[in-house]
C-alpha cells in the first residue's frame, strides 16, 4: 500500500514547488526594491557608450518625448531651484535619503555620484553636466541634513551639484513622472532601488542606468554624447 502511494506523493511534492517557483518568479516582477531579474535589459551598445546590462535602451534625440515636468526643489543650501535654471546641459540625477541604512544604497549612490563629480572635473566636459540627489524623504531630510549627508559622503555641492528636497505633497507625483522604483508606508520610505536618469540638455529622457549601482566610465561616455548634441 506505502509502495502505491509513492508516485502520487512524488507527483504532489513537484507540484508544490513548482508552484513556489512560480510564486517566486511574480514577487520578481512585483518588487519594487530594483534588483530583479525583470529589471535587466538586453546591452545596446550603439554610438560611444561602453555597453551596460543594466542600462535601459539609448534614446536618439527624435525617440525622446517632452521634457520631464519638474516642480521646483528646495537644495542643501535652502534656496529654490528649478530644472528650468540647468537646462543648455545634460543632467544626471538619481535618488537618496539620509535616514537609509543600507550601505549598499543610498551611502553607495552617494560616494558613486561624488566620484562621478570627480571624473568630470577631469574630463572637462562642456557644457558641464548637472548632478542631482533627490530625496525620498522630503519630510524629514531638511537642507542641514542633505548637505552633512552630502558632504559625509564626498560629494561637493556647487551651482551644478545639488542635493534636492521636493515638495512633500509633490514628491509622489514627481516619482512617477521618473518612473522612479520606490513605495512607502507608514513610517516613510519602504523599498527603493538605485537609479541613475539621464536627460539631455532639453530636460528629456535618453536612458537611466538602473538596479545595480552605475559604472561611472560608462555614464561619463553617455553624458559627452549628451553634451555634444
Amino acid at each position: 500500500m506505502a509502495m502505491s502511494r509513492a508516485p502520487w506523493t512524488i507527483a504532489i511534492l513537484l507540484t508544490i514547488a513548482l508552484a513556489g517557483c512560480e510564486k517566486s518568479r511574480d514577487l520578481a516582477h512585483t518588487s519594487t526594491d530594483g534588483e530583479c531579474a525583470h529589471c535587466i535589459t538586453a546591452g545596446e551598445n550603439s554610438g560611444t557608450s561602453p555597453q551596460s546590462s543594466y542600462a535601459t535602451k539609448w534614446l536618439a534625440p527624435s525617440e525622446r518625448g517632452a521634457a520631464i515636468l519638474m516642480p521646483p526643489f528646495q537644495n542643501q543650501d535652502g534656496r529654490t531651484v528649478t530644472f528650468d535654471d540647468w537646462r543648455g546641459a545634460p543632467v544626471a540625477l538619481s535618488f537618496i535619503y539620509t535616514r537609509c541604512e543600507n550601505e549598499r544604497k543610498c551611502p553607495l549612490v552617494a560616494r558613486t555620484m561624488a566620484a562621478l563629480q570627480t571624473k568630470l572635473d577631469r574630463a572637462n566636459v562642456v557644457p558641464r553636466p548637472r548632478l542631482a540627489l533627490i530625496t525620498y524623504d522630503p519630510e524629514y531630510d531638511t537642507p542641514t541634513h542633505l548637505k552633512a549627508f552630502g558632504e559625509g559622503h564626498g560629494l561637493r555641492s556647487n551651482s551644478a551639484v545639488m542635493l534636492l528636497r521636493p515638495d512633500s505633497n509633490r514628491k509622489r507625483r514627481l516619482f512617477e513622472e521618473l518612473d522612479v522604483r520606490v513605495n512607502f508606508n507608514d513610517r516613510g520610505v519602504n523599498l527603493h532601488g538605485v537609479q541613475l536618469i539621464l536627460l539631455d540638455k532639453q530636460g528629456r529622457f535618453a536612458r537611466a542606468h538602473h538596479t545595480l549601482i552605475w559604472d561611472n566610465d560608462a555614464v561619463l561616455a553617455d553624458l559627452k554624447r549628451l553634451a555634444q548634441e
